[in-house]
């Protein structure tokens, strides 16, 4: 065939089988007709090995026959030059997509093959959090892009989607009366980012890509959470869990709650606390699986009142079981939070007072109110379970006195906060107005058989 024209092309007709003509001006330039009548430009050429290789350039009709030819001339220009757009064509196909990747790294991370930085595998929780961030922020804004092909610009329109709340959503979670909440905002892209650097920096390990683009994007840094009056939201806390507990409130609810406040514990420390993990015998919580790994914290004479009732009838591994699977720890916490700092039945101020509070700052209120009481910040981090506590080690039996007395001072001094905030006078329910509701008191004795402050007495 002459060299390819508009015309010539054109008028070059189909036959039964599939033909390739080329053109007599630049070798290696080819037209392929199928018996369909379509035509496609392509050009052919052999590799560093050898191997002879054709690559399709473009339809005829899509592409003019001077822009295949064009085409046809750089290609074969970069042949030349020693590249091969037939394998650079098919590491593209095979290349995966950052939702691909995401999926490679859970699954390392769940054969325990992902080890942090503290040198252990991640746990359960964490994964389960990694896959929330992956399926609600990371994949909806980045997760048809091929990996290789990211760039630090795309980190930053993820980190500024999630800020703004693009990925934000709220719905069914797919369980019986389960919802999901999705939130955006400063931390959750933070959060975001680094995990998706996490994943990047598992793909440049594994030779997927060549590059962590997301190492070196600036983040927000992190808010201190500050509350101006820490006594006063206890005192009100005081005053929405009694009145919350007389109004029918979740009882494990309650009790979580208030261990929380008087330990210092993270939510999912309280919520999945098991049995086996509190050691009365030794005053010891021994946290196995912890934000820092393995912990031991201090057991208070107010957290030992709030835990010895539930031991007396307990028929779980849970502290605090669902009461739907009682095989499973209590997941409700965060809605019963909010339903008792909105509670119809809390007066202006109450409420005014307890509208920040959120289970993130169950530990600043613990931080704050033992250092007022004069607790080191070395003390205050080792009640806390920080990663550099000194009671976070192994092979610790029994929690050292003086920190067992801080924990009782600091537990005291937050129990006395909430019982100023409990309303003095009998409690009305809003069920049945001749039905009273009334506290028993709580001495920091070291007594077995203290009555736990916020148990009721109904009496008609």
């Amino acid at each position: 065939m002459p060299k390819f024209t508009k015309t010539t092309v054109e008028e070059t007709a189909p036959t039964a089988k599939e033909a390739v003509l080329w053109d007599t001006e630049l070798k290696g330039f080819g037209l392929r007709v199928k018996p369909t009548g379509v035509k496609s430009y392509l050009i052919q050429y052999r590799d560093a090995q050898g191997k002879s290789k054709r690559v399709t350039i473009g339809q005829h009709g899509r592409i003019t026959c001077e822009q295949a030819r064009d085409e046809a001339k750089r290609q074969l220009a970069k042949i030349t030059l020693g590249n091969d757009p037939r394998a650079e064509r098919d590491a593209t196909r095979l290349a995966p997509t950052l939702s691909q990747l995401c999926s490679d790294y859970l699954t390392a991370a769940e054969a325990g093959t992902m080890i942090t930085r503290r040198g252990k595998s991640k746990s359960s929780s964490t994964l389960m959090i990694d896959r929330g961030r992956i399926k609600n922020h990371i994949e909806p804004i980045l997760g048809k892009k091929l990996a290789r092909d990211l760039k630090a610009a795309d980190v930053r329109v993820l980190l500024a989607a999630v800020t703004l709340g693009k990925t934000a959503t709220s719905g069914p979670s797919g369980k019986l009366r389960g919802r999901i909440d999705v939130d955006g905002g400063k931390g959750t892209a933070k959060k975001a980012v680094n995990l998706l650097s996490a994943i990047l920096a598992y793909g440049v390990e594994t030779g997927t890509i060549t590059d962590n683009v997301a190492r070196g994007v600036r983040l927000p840094k992190d808010g201190v959470r500050k509350v101006a009056d820490p006594e006063g939201m206890l005192r009100a806390l005081g005053c929405a869990l009694a009145l919350a507990e007389a109004n029918g409130e979740n009882s494990a609810a309650i009790a979580a709650l208030r261990l929380a406040l008087l330990t210092g514990m993270r939510k999912g420390e309280v919520t999945d606390l098991k049995w086996s993990e509190v050691d009365f015998s030794n005053d010891a919580f021994r946290l196995v699986d912890s934000k820092t790994g393995e912990s031991i914290r201090p057991i208070s004479q107010a957290a030992r009142a709030i835990l010895r009732p539930l031991y007396r009838r307990h028929d779980g591994q849970f502290v605090f079981a669902s009461n739907r699977a009682p095989t499973a720890p209590y997941g409700g916490l965060p809605n019963a939070v909010q339903r008792i700092k909105k509670a119809m039945y809390l007066d202006e101020e109450t409420r005014r007072a307890i509208s920040d509070f959120s289970l993130h700052i169950v530990r600043h209120l613990f931080g704050s109110v033992a250092n007022a009481e004069g607790v080191s910040e070395i003390t205050i981090g080792a009640l806390l379970g920080h990663a550099k506590g000194s009671v976070t080690q192994k092979y610790v039996s029994r929690i050292d006195r003086h920190l067992l007395a801080q924990a009782n001072k600091v537990s005291g001094a937050l129990l006395r906060l909430l019982r100023q905030g409990e309303p003095r006078q009998p409690i009305l329910t809003d069920d049945d107005p001749n039905e009273l509701v009334l506290g028993y008191t709580c001495d920091l004795e070291l007594s077995e058989n203290l009555i736990p402050f916020w148990h009721t007495k109904k009496t008609g």
